[in-house]
């Protein structure tokens, strides 16, 4: 199954593009880094497979499905143990 997967998603806002053509295919369970330079639109990636933001080219699609629609993108699976307030 594929976690995250951008097909040349972008983002512009009223004067420039944040987020242009970015392509890319995140596997479950994979740990990854996203690194750039400042501006280069990591935050923007993040927002937009959170659902925070709309994709003003292309889409993104979290677990198969648009970013921030459902429970499921969340907590993909049940918490295996208590983290807070367990005795």
């Amino acid at each position: 199954m594929t976690a995250i997967v951008a097909g040349g998603v972008g983002k512009w806002y009223a004067w420039r593009w944040a987020l242009r053509n970015c392509a890319i295919s995140i596997p479950a369970g994979s740990v990854v880094g996203l690194v750039g330079a400042n501006g280069a639109g990591k935050t923007t990636f993040l927002h937009l497979a959170g659902g925070l933001l709309q994709p003003t080219d292309r889409t993104i699609a979290v677990l198969g499905e648009r970013p921030g629609i459902g429970p499921r993108q969340l907590v993909p699976h049940p918490p295996t143990s208590t983290w807070c307030g367990s005795s």
